[in-house]
């Protein structure tokens, strides 16, 4: 699935941050992987109270 260049940037930003992953390790993940693992910071910020600005 192509991302348009905005959404991936945010996404890798995302990922980046809280994980404190380099930008080539997270462009390696396939697209699902990314995805779950931006669907677990929304959970994660979500239990503490962040929303999914976090």
């Amino acid at each position: 699935m192509t991302r348009p260049p905005h959404r991936l940037r945010e996404e890798i930003a995302r990922v980046a941050c809280r994980f404190h992953w380099s930008h080539a390790e997270i462009l390696d993940l396939r697209h699902d992987e990314r995805e779950a693992y931006l669907e677990q910071l929304a959970r994660f910020d979500a239990a503490a109270g962040h929303g999914a600005a976090g």
